[in-house]
């Protein structure tokens, strides 16, 4: 997603005004727009703004991520990275998906039961 889509995203979800958003923020009604509609880029103070004001991470409002906030349980760049794409998925491959993490787990649990057998 675009930072203009993740924008109007987030205004139609708190049922805001692009005008509330602009004043809130201290920008103009236009630029914030511009904004949405792709046709200009705010600068890093502005995008650090917008984040903290929707109380998302910067990384989400660029599109980096899916994640809309850091969290402190995911142990490493690996885990929100399939977190992310869990989350990215239709509900039918995300029940897909969970099959298969499903199966990797059984299959590390014999490995181990088999391995304390050996010892």
């Amino acid at each position: 997603m675009t930072l203009g889509e993740r924008l109007e995203e987030l205004l139609e979800e708190r049922e805001l005004t692009q005008r509330q958003i602009a004043k809130d923020l201290h920008i103009v009604p236009s630029t914030l727009n511009g904004y949405i509609k792709g046709h200009r880029q705010p600068d890093h103070e502005t995008i650090i703004r917008m984040a903290e004001y929707f109380e998302v991470s910067t990384d989400y409002l660029l599109g980096v991520t899916n994640l809309r906030r850091a969290s402190q349980e995911i142990q490493d760049a690996r885990e929100g990275n399939l977190l992310g794409i869990y989350r990215s998925l239709q509900p039918e491959n995300q029940d897909l998906l969970m099959e298969q993490a499903h199966f990797y787990q059984r299959y590390d649990a014999k490995q181990k039961e088999q391995k304390k057998k050996k010892q």
